[in-house]
């Protein structure tokens, strides 16, 4: 079975190296991490990932910029995105502006790494 490609963009790097440490012991992903928001389009035209995990709260640039970018690249538009946020955000507010960038949904952070897993899963 050929291993799904997930690129994670998030501007904390502690916590990507923990997601990615998790991803390959599952031995089902081939994961990619980016911790600047700025390199967020260019890392997923030369990883070309299944699905990205993409960091609403970002220092350089936000997640829904960066979900623009891709939604708007001919190559790239097709990729799945589940968004994640730490913040406290409306809920109703963020399912809309999701939806409306075409991602499949949002996890709040902190996370427990098998609620990613299910997400992805009903993703990819």
């Amino acid at each position: 079975m050929k291993k799904k490609r997930i690129l994670v963009i998030d501007d904390e790097a502690d916590f990507t190296k923990l997601l990615k440490l998790n991803f390959d012991l599952t031995g089902q992903y081939e994961v990619r991490t980016e911790n600047n928001g700025l390199l967020g389009v260019a890392a997923a035209k030369a990883f070309k990932p299944d699905l990205i995990l993409l960091d609403i709260a970002m220092s350089n640039m936000d997640g829904y910029e960066i979900a623009f970018g891709i939604r708007n690249d001919k190559v790239l538009k097709n990729i799945s995105i589940i968004f994640m946020t730490g913040k406290e955000l409306d809920s109703k507010g963020l399912q809309e502006r999701v939806a409306k960038l075409g991602a499949y949904d949002y996890i709040n952070k902190p996370c427990d790494f098998q609620a990613i897993l299910a997400k992805i899963k009903e993703t990819v």
